[in-house]
């Protein structure tokens, strides 16, 4: 039976377009209501993204703080993030399309070209526990270590795998979604039972973790600052799913659910692997713990892995269609590959994760920023047509396509940034902020702040990059 005969072929085929390019879903189109959301975001990130974060602030402060800081400091990052998927899913519109009325159609498209990279690295991380993972866990077994049993070739293959059920498309990944998030929560829990009867819960509570810092109080700022880094981080994935949301709260709260508080509270095994045992990478931490459970433990961490490598292979598959609409969806998947190779070999992003984390933020901070300040003085509302009408007379021209305040705010926001901390050395150049609000905080006021005074110099009173929103026409009576 052929398309025009059927329907509902049609439509399924839309709707599969839709989801793999930057054409906007439609209202009808939505497939996740609140708790598919929440659940997709939540597998998303309580594997290999908690665990790092978790053993990175365990090492900087005591537990309590540490589980209090986590939640905090990601909800308050995950802010911005939380109205910008408001704002996608508004529309169903991706982050070419969105971010046009910031950075004009043209500056849209090479803000995504800037941050892709970002995200590459992040895609690279999950193998690379994964691959550590199952290769301890081959190591506890006593088989001796081959090319077969290399951690990077284990997080190659996985990568690999992850490849494929982005590119089977959305079924594949909500399949996915069903079968991982039970896994890892059930990891979740019995790491923390296990570690906790380890220790002991007298020396959880009161033990002092090495910190970050030779100074605790700098060492808990540290932490927040990589917590705020966390939440802000999620820039890139405020669009992916938020756009198939069913309504804009759907999309909000969630968002705040898994990302932030969620992500703080299921961080705890993490937490501890830093603050007792005194290491930032979470397999090592498990296998010190020893005992028969350590090879569940590991096994069931490995194969999280999957969802976290599924979701940045989509991330950056949908952005590049978004930059180049021709681009078949086979090739902007395979194109996500060659980088995240690169630095599963070299695994900087993942050995230096507190570093990674904030080096990126001083970049997306101002970018949240920018949005912040243009989506609220638009009242969040967008043009479609114009935002993928790239001709000069399109309401988000502005000059050859690029809107020049919104990268003069970024440049200001990412200075800010700099100035106040070095992410690469953790060197506080500016103590009196620093310790008051950390690095990313200040970075998002200075970007919003300084696109909102150019904003009302150079563009609201000429009217440029605030087209009038079309309406729905109201029915008149008789056609004419």
């Amino acid at each position: 039976m052929d398309s025009v005969s059927n329907p509902g072929s049609i439509e399924e085929e839309r709707r599969e377009l839709a989801e793999k390019s930057k054409i906007p879903v439609l209202p009808t189109e939505r497939t996740l209501g609140f708790w598919d959301h929440t659940g997709i975001a939540t597998a998303g990130a309580i594997a290999t993204w908690l665990f790092l974060t978790g053993a990175w602030i365990g090492m900087a402060v005591p537990v309590p703080i540490a589980i209090v800081v986590l939640a905090l400091g990601c909800t308050i990052g995950l802010i911005p993030i939380a109205f910008m998927g408001r704002y996608f899913a508004r529309w169903g519109g991706e982050h070419s399309t969105g971010f046009a009325p910031m950075f004009g159609t043209l500056g849209a498209k090479i803000i995504l070209l800037a941050i892709i990279p970002i995200y590459w690295l992040w895609t690279s991380i999950p193998p690379v526990m994964f691959g550590r993972a199952v290769s301890t866990t081959i190591g506890l077994f006593g088989v001796q270590p081959t090319i077969l049993t290399h951690p990077a070739l284990l997080g190659i293959i996985i990568l690999a795998i992850g490849w494929w059920i982005t590119y089977r498309g959305r079924s594949a990944m909500v399949w996915l979604v069903r079968i991982t998030l039970p896994v890892m929560l059930i990891l979740i829990v019995l790491i923390s039972v296990r570690m906790l009867t380890f220790y002991g819960w007298d020396t959880v509570v009161s033990n002092t973790p090495p910190g970050l810092a030779p100074e605790p109080f700098v060492s808990f700022m540290i932490a927040f600052e990589i917590c705020i880094a966390g939440g802000i981080s999620w820039v890139g994935n405020s669009a992916e799913y938020s756009r198939l949301a069913k309504s804009e709260s759907t999309a909000f709260w969630p968002i705040l659910i898994a990302w932030g508080l969620m992500f703080g509270a299921l961080a705890i095994p993490g937490i501890l692997v830093g603050n007792i045992a005194g290491v930032l990478d979470p397999v090592e931490g498990l296998a010190l713990i020893g005992g028969d459970w350590t090879i569940a433990y590991l096994i069931m961490l490995a194969f999280a892995n999957i969802t976290s490598v599924v979701m940045e292979v989509y991330l950056v598959s949908l952005m590049l269609m978004g930059i180049f609409p021709k681009l078949r969806w086979i090739h902007a998947t395979l194109i996500s590959l060659p980088v995240p190779i690169l630095f599963i070999l070299t695994p900087w992003a993942y050995d230096s994760y507190g570093n990674f984390i904030t080096v990126t933020a001083s970049v997306l901070g101002p970018i949240a920023g920018v949005f912040l300040v243009h989506a609220f003085m638009a009242r969040f509302n967008l043009n479609l047509k114009e935002a993928i009408n790239s001709a000069k007379e399109g309401a988000y021209y502005f000059t050859k396509g690029i809107n020049p305040w919104g990268f003069i705010a970024i440049v200001v926001g990412t200075t800010v940034a700099l100035l106040i901390y070095n992410p690469l050395t953790a060197e506080i150049h500016i103590p009196f902020i620093f310790n008051k609000l950390g690095m990313t905080i200040p970075s998002i006021l200075a970007g919003g702040l300084t696109y909102y005074i150019l904003a009302r110099i150079f563009l609201v009173p000429k009217k440029i990059g605030f087209p009038e929103i079309p309406r729905p026409r109201k029915a008149t009576g008789a056609m004419q």
